[in-house]
């Protein structure tokens, strides 16, 4: 596939703009975040909405271990404020029904896919370890895809763009307004004005 002469922008380019094009025209997409408890920790905080913007799913999570003050510091969530929540099994029971069958569209789908995995990891004693290599294997069937790696190709950016960049204002850094704030990058990367004809 060779573009065209009158045509200024790269082939992965014109690749990054019509999966943004699809993401807004398809009915079947969740845009999803999660907040932890680190960098190599448990979920603290997971958020799923539509591409209207809905809340289908928002809730705090109980890790099994404290919530480290960096990440506090980050975020705002305290051990206080999960000490009754539910647990990752119990809120993932809620949540897979909502997810299982959608385009899940995250900011940075490496990390938190690798933090839905590694949440699991933690309750191998209680659950056993067949249970927990099920309930991974469901994680790595769902369907995701990245918006930060797909913005930085659209911009032409060899390294990945942070979410207040690519939105364009300051967000809480709360599982749900970053959801609402990916939406906004899917938003404002619409041109259903390019089609596919224009690269072909």
């Amino acid at each position: 596939m060779i573009l065209p002469k009158k045509c200024t922008i790269t082939l992965e380019q014109a690749q990054a703009q019509m999966a943004f094009n699809e993401w807004n025209e398809r009915d079947d997409i969740v845009i999803l975040d999660t907040e932890t408890t680190g960098l190599y920790g448990e979920i603290c905080e997971i958020s799923v909405i539509n591409r209207n913007g809905d809340v289908l799913f928002d809730s705090l999570v109980k890790p099994t271990e404290p919530i480290s003050e960096q990440s506090t510091n980050i975020h705002g969530i305290t051990n206080e404020m999960v000490a009754e929540a539910a647990s990752w099994p119990e809120v993932w029971e809620k949540l897979y029904p909502i997810i299982k069958d959608k385009l899940i569209l995250i900011y940075n789908d490496e990390f938190d896919v690798r933090l839905m995995k590694e949440s699991f990891y933690h309750w191998e004693d209680e659950l056993g370890q067949e249970r927990v290599d099920e309930l991974i294997e469901l994680i790595d069937e769902l369907d995701t895809d990245c918006v930060m790696r797909t913005y930085a190709q659209l911009i032409g950016s060899e390294r990945w763009v942070k979410l207040t960049q690519a939105c364009g204002y300051a967000t809480e850094h709360r599982a749900l307004s970053d959801c609402k704030a990916t939406l906004d990058v899917i938003k404002k990367c619409y041109k259903p004005e390019f089609t596919q004809k224009d690269f072909e």
